[in-house]
């Protein structure tokens, strides 16, 4: 919570670092670490913005290959901040009570905003066998390469 009185037009630069709760349908791990660096600024009577960047680490398991590992999160944060009762709020801004703004909810937004959709524990990774689930970067499985006979020439093409 940052006090509006101490902010000013010249803004007020902070650092904090915040743990939140990550849902399982992000299959991200269980929590992040976010680290912010940043400043709030009044840009008129009633109104504040909150600009900065976020950068966090989520343990995150592989799509390819299921092993966990940690993957890096970085993003920017732009947001408005306006006084309720001050008159109407546009849908992108963010209402605020009393002196004090809470970025915890709009950092916690931003981060599930840029969580992406799927994790690679690196770019060389092979994945796991369609067959018998061998995690091939540990080296070829014993499965039989031929597969089904009716595509034995089309296989064959590949070799």
């Amino acid at each position: 919570m940052y006090d509006i009185k101490k902010i000013g037009k010249k803004g007020f630069e902070f650092k904090t670092t915040m743990d939140f709760a990550i849902p399982k349908a992000f299959a991200a791990g269980d929590r992040a670490v976010v680290d912010f660096s940043g400043r709030l600024t009044q840009v008129d009577k009633f109104r504040y913005i909150l600009e900065g960047e976020s950068c966090g680490l989520l343990a995150t398991p592989c799509s390819l290959c299921l092993k966990n590992s940690e993957s890096p999160v970085k993003f920017e944060v732009v947001e408005v901040f306006v006084q309720a009762g001050s008159g109407e709020i546009c849908e992108d801004e963010v209402a605020f009570e009393d002196d004090y703004i809470n970025i915890s909810p709009v950092l916690q937004r931003n981060l599930f905003n840029n969580i992406p959709m799927r994790f690679v524990c690196n770019s060389d990774c092979k994945g796991l066998c369609a067959r018998c689930g061998y995690d091939l970067n540990i080296g070829q499985c014993e499965c039989l390469p031929e597969g089904r006979a009716e595509f034995a020439e089309l296989i064959g093409l590949f070799d």
